[in-house]
């Protein structure tokens, strides 16, 4: 093979017309309008999921914490009330917490869905700009960069208060 055999360069522009014959049928298919694509949207059987162990939580609690609060009136006496009164002031921190959390996550699904929008165009733009000697390359690197640090940054802050709910 030689520096200028056409050979390489054939097969490579073949694979790219195969990919982006299957693209372009794929996004015809593809709904775009509907919600379906949005990563912030939960399905049924998921609430239902949460909603089980919701209420598992509200019913197991009380009673797991009177348990153990009896437990260690046996093993300590009312130096145990100690310890209630730590659960106590760490109960709306955790919930404080859990929140914040919660809201870091819709931030970073809403971000992840600009994200994925941002690279479905940039996709349909490609194939348009494809033959220009590869002038696409940087600017649309640094739109999806952008939005993907954005992303980063919520992903370790959601991290943080994640270990620091276990914590608590």
């Amino acid at each position: 093979m030689t520096l200028y055999d056409p050979l390489p360069y054939l097969k490579s522009s073949s694979s790219y017309k195969l990919w982006i014959n299957r693209w372009n049928n794929e996004l015809k298919k593809a709904n775009y309008n509907s919600e379906d694509g949005t990563c912030d949207k939960r399905r049924p059987p998921d609430k239902v999921l949460l909603l089980c162990t919701g209420f598992a939580n509200i019913a197991s609690c009380p009673i797991t914490i009177s348990i153990t609060i009896f437990l260690l009136w046996q093993y300590l006496g009312p130096s145990c009330l100690g310890g209630v009164g730590v659960i106590l002031v760490m109960m709306p921190v955790s919930g404080f917490l859990a929140l914040k959390n919660r809201q870091l996550q819709e931030r970073q699904m809403k971000l992840k869905d600009k994200r994925l929008k941002s690279m479905t165009e940039i996709m349909s733009s490609i194939k348009i700009l494809a033959l220009h000697a590869f002038a696409w390359e940087p600017p649309f690197t640094g739109r999806i960069e952008a939005v993907r640090n954005g992303a980063m940054s919520l992903l370790k802050k959601y991290a943080s208060f994640t270990a620091s709910i276990g914590f608590f």
